[in-house]
């Protein structure tokens, strides 16, 4: 399962950003994924979500602990915008000492998968 943020995709429209992501999990021998939103509000504009009165939304949380209870490798890849709201921190809170990315961005949120190379290594979120 990965985390990111503003995706369009939903189970009958792939979006690039989840297609990328998918290719990079096969490499890590993973047969698909399972794409989460940190925020409820889909927008392809980070800008409109953060302009968003409540992009959070009153039950995601819930919807991600769904995710983290049947997921078998959880993978955290929102990038920047994950700070908004410090969203990334309340959701860190969320997922277990196991969760990985492929980057760690110099702000310390794990690299968006459009930004990464299809030959990224996991390593340990924390």
């Amino acid at each position: 399962m990965a985390y990111g943020v503003y995706s369009q995709a939903d189970g009958v429209s792939p979006y690039l950003k989840v297609t990328l992501t998918n290719s990079q999990y096969q490499v890590t021998g993973y047969g698909g994924v399972y794409m989460a939103n940190l925020f409820a509000f889909v927008h392809t504009d980070r800008f409109e979500m953060m302009k968003a009165a409540d992009p959070i939304g009153a039950d995601n949380d819930r919807h991600l602990l769904q995710l983290i209870d049947g997921a078998g490798l959880i993978v955290a890849a929102w990038g920047n915008e994950g700070r908004h709201l410090k969203r990334s921190t309340a959701v860190r809170q969320l997922l277990p000492a196991s969760t990985m990315c492929f980057v760690l961005n110099a702000t310390g949120e794990p690299r968006h998968p459009l930004y990464m190379k299809n030959d990224s290594v996991l390593i340990p979120l924390s």
